[in-house]
């Protein structure tokens, strides 16, 4: 194995060569760099790229099911993922808003929901058949709030859950909505959390949402991203495509034999009655189509076969869509 000398080591040699008598080797002046102990274990940004990747799309389905939920249009858009201690995210919060604490089963384990008012009073104004107008500023949510509350925080959990069963087999509960005086008993303060930041736009209001996982959680969810990364290998096109091929001769779509559209008066479909003849546009020789998974594939005659009814294939062309083009 080849060895690699240092500068001082060379300078040596050479001084050796030149009959000098060789002076000690220079003290190597020491680096000392500072180290913050609190920042141990925090994500690195591998891992925080695939959380954003996870997080992200459960934020775009969210953002999907809340809207037809509150039936109205709602974004969200990450913010921010960080690893910090349970006191700190509570020195972040607003003086008033709505907690409400979940259980992550099987583990047991105690997670939360933070919800700016500003957002909390315009779901329920919307829940409730409004307009989305805020509530009273500076207040508590009342109980029957926080039972319209409820349901929304099970709507994000629904996505949540959907989201990270294939990476991590976790299911959410709603536990209770926490008072503000009374969250501190969720978690001890020293607790390291990953917290996910989200921006909410509801209509033309904006406001935060945060959710709040122990390290159990996040630890578990970590390394499952990473033993996926590992095990992923990227595999040669001639590789895959004898084993997509193979999958594909064996997918079922469905098929039709239809007749060409033809117009059709509302008066004549409101008068058509049980057994009446109902006569098309189109010249009886013309064929009809049939189309595979909703895309015309062929000219066919439409033909009785034994007990069945079937299709004797007249011509073939391109597969087209609906609207003519291409597919």
């Amino acid at each position: 194995m080849e060895r690699l000398l240092h500068q001082d080591e060379i300078d040596s040699l050479f001084r050796t060569a030149r009959g000098e008598q060789p002076g000690p080797p220079p003290r190597r002046q020491r680096q000392l760099e500072p180290c913050d102990f609190r920042k141990a274990g925090q994500i690195t940004r591998e891992q925080s790229r695939a959380v954003s990747g996870l997080v992200e799309r459960f934020a775009r389905n969210l953002g999907h099911s809340l809207g037809a939920y509150l039936r109205t249009r709602l974004e969200l858009s990450l913010v921010s993922i960080e690893q910090l201690g349970f006191g700190e995210f509570m020195q972040r919060m607003p003086e008033i808003s709505y907690v409400a604490s979940l259980t992550v089963m099987p583990i047991g384990a105690s997670s939360a929901l933070q919800l700016d008012l500003e957002l909390a009073y315009p779901m329920i104004d919307l829940v409730l058949g409004g307009n989305g107008a805020a509530g009273e500023p500076g207040r508590e949510v009342t109980e029957i709030e926080e039972q319209i509350l409820e349901g929304i925080v099970t709507v994000v959990m629904r996505e949540l859950q959907q989201v990270w069963q294939p990476v991590l087999d976790l299911s959410f509960a709603f536990e209770q909505r926490q008072p503000t005086a009374q969250i501190f008993r969720l978690m001890p303060p020293g607790e390291k959390i990953m917290t996910l930041s989200f921006e909410v736009h509801l209509g033309e209001k904006r406001g935060m949402m945060n959710m709040v996982f122990p390290a159990v959680v996040s630890t578990g969810l970590l390394r499952r991203l990473s033993e996926a990364r590992v095990s992923y290998r990227r595999q040669d096109a001639a590789e895959t495509r004898p084993r997509v091929h193979k999958q594909l001769l064996g997918a079922r779509f469905d098929l039709e034999l239809v007749l060409p559209p033809s117009p059709l008066a509302i008066r004549d479909l409101i008068d058509l009655r049980i057994g009446q003849v109902l006569t098309f546009t189109h010249p009886a020789h013309r064929l009809a189509e049939v189309k595979i998974a909703g895309l015309t594939a062929f000219a066919a005659q439409a033909i009785r076969r034994a007990h069945h009814r079937a299709a004797l294939i007249k011509t073939t062309h391109a597969l087209t869509r609906p609207d003519g083009d291409m597919a």
